[in-house]
């Protein structure tokens, strides 16, 4: 505009940039671009010392000679202008409504820069319309950068629930009006307009749980953490972990935000490694009463023994004249008791042999531990070590699996027998009788928790042990497998129990399993 008036100047706009650091040439019509590029590049620092004028950009100066000025002497913008013949120059500076600093406003002329009225009453309309200009294109600028960051965020939040499986959903209660991420629908397959229309998609064993959870939330306001599976409308069932809370405002109309992750592969990968557990523990199970195979044969085969005999007996009673009908009732009855005694091993055995998924029932320690006693004497018996039980008469039932937990004692037990006869080996006599006793005891704590301990008077553990101890596949045994202790952990921890060993004051180790007390009978 001022050029259009004024054909002997040039005008160029510095606008000043959001961060107040860098000035940018925004208007120069007539001056070349190289001046342009110039400018672009000098900050406001490195302009103010260089040039005197400008370290005050919000006042108006001006300069008849940049040449000889010495406020433009080290400018390097005045070698561009005197190519261009400029050697006076008018600032004016710019600024908003609210007195924010814009920019600046240059008038170049080549002779002297005093203006006239009229150019005067020009450039403050130039310099109003500029300001709104600027102002404006500053607004639009922040503006655009506000968007460029909420998009930016927006996917990166969209990537984060991607990647995470996790969609969020923000819910007017009372209206029953729902914003669901992209997320969610992918999870949920569908997009469930109402609340009713989404619980009739809760799988029905689950239904119970999400109700009450709702209820409780809607009641104090607290939010709600639940997870139930979900069933889409293809059919398909995901586990999904849903987690939210009330936003704060008005208490009549509640808005529920919150998100609901999908972890079904978390527990089909939960379901995968129990079953791997349960196959090892059986596997573990196996290659403990293989090692009872001698012991076990004998428990069948001395009431076999026994029926044969009394069967015998019993014949020759009644073949004898006259028969010993009283004598051959006894002998009958021997064999009966036999049989009971054969068929109560055999069921032990088959109880510890067989391949079955975790069940928990109520159980009495106390029992489980003097049937793996009775299982294993004639082994310990073999080996010559001998084996205690002091029970705790009160012991209240426990909650868990009889058969695996038998498994842990029964490992124990093994492992202090192997303990004890490697002390033995090498020991004198009165410290081999020593050596060859296993204590098993069983007590209540303060606390409630039923233990069990296994104490034995072997070698004990060695300094660099205790760490690795219930490491899979570490052993101290020259033919082990070293999956005995770590399957026994699994176990006394899928139960929510502790287990742990202690070195004894004199020789060898005790170890312990504590589980809750209170199963019921």
């Amino acid at each position: 505009m001022i050029e259009s008036v004024d054909a002997d100047c040039c005008c160029e706009i510095r606008i000043l940039d959001t961060a107040g650091s860098r000035v940018r040439c925004s208007v120069a019509p007539r001056l070349p671009s190289a001046y342009s590029a110039a400018i672009e590049a000098m900050s406001l620092d490195r302009e103010s010392r260089s040039v005197d004028a400008y370290a005050n950009p919000k006042a108006e100066m001006i300069a008849d000679d940049i040449v000889r000025d010495r406020r433009w002497l080290n400018a390097k913008c005045r070698k561009l202008l005197s190519k261009q013949h400029l050697t006076s120059v008018w600032q004016v500076p710019i600024f908003t409504r609210s007195g924010a600093f814009l920019g600046t406003l240059f008038v170049y002329r080549n002779g002297p820069a005093k203006p006239l009225a009229r150019h005067r009453d020009i450039v403050s309309r130039a310099v109003h319309i500029a300001s709104i200009a600027v102002a404006r294109a500053r607004s639009e600028e922040e503006l655009a950068a506000r968007q460029r960051r909420l998009n930016e965020a927006h996917e990166h939040l969209s990537q984060a629930q991607r990647l995470t499986r996790t969609g969020s959903f923000r819910t007017d209660v009372i209206a029953d009006v729902h914003i669901q991420s992209d997320e969610l629908y992918r999870i949920l397959e569908c997009r469930p307009p109402t609340l009713r229309a989404f619980r009739e998609h809760v799988h029905p064993d689950d239904v119970g749980a999400f109700d009450a959870a709702f209820k409780r939330a809607m009641a104090d306001r607290t939010g709600f953490d639940v997870i139930f599976r979900f069933i889409t409308p293809a059919g398909n069932i995901r586990h999904v972990h849903a987690v939210a809370h009330f936003q704060s405002g008005n208490a009549d109309r509640p808005i529920v935000m919150g998100s609901i992750q999908d972890i079904t592969q978390s527990v089909q990968t939960e379901d995968e490694l129990a079953v791997l557990r349960t196959e090892l523990a059986h596997l573990a199970r196996s290659m403990s009463l293989g090692e009872l195979a001698a012991s076990i044969a004998h428990e069948v085969n001395q009431p076999l023994a026994g029926i044969v005999n009394n069967a015998n007996a019993c014949m020759r009673m009644l073949s004898s004249e006259p028969p010993n009908l009283e004598g051959a009732i006894r002998t009958a009855q021997r064999s009966i008791r036999d049989g009971h005694r054969a068929s109560e091993v055999i069921r032990r055995l088959r109880t510890l042999f067989q391949k079955r998924e975790f069940v928990t029932e109520p159980l009495d320690l106390n029992d489980a531990v003097s049937e793996v006693i009775a299982i294993c004497s004639h082994d310990l018996q073999r080996r010559r070590i001998s084996i205690e039980f002091d029970r705790y008469a009160e012991l209240p039932f426990v909650t868990g699996d009889r058969v695996q937990l038998q498994q842990v004692i029964l490992n124990l037990i093994l492992n202090a027998a192997d303990a004890s006869a490697s002390a033995s080996a090498s020991a004198s006599a009165s410290a081999e009788n020593r050596s060859k006793l296993i204590s098993v005891s069983s007590r209540l704590t303060k606390d409630g928790e039923a233990q069990i301990s296994v104490k034995d008077r072997g070698t004990g553990i060695l300094a660099d042990e205790p760490k690795r101890i219930f490491e899979a596949f570490y052993t101290t045994k020259s033919d082990g497998m070293g999956i005995g202790l770590s399957v026994s952990k699994s176990i006394i921890d899928r139960h929510g129990g502790r287990i742990w060993f202690e070195p004894n004051a004199d020789a060898g180790a005790t170890f312990t399993i504590a589980l809750a007390a209170g199963g019921g009978a």
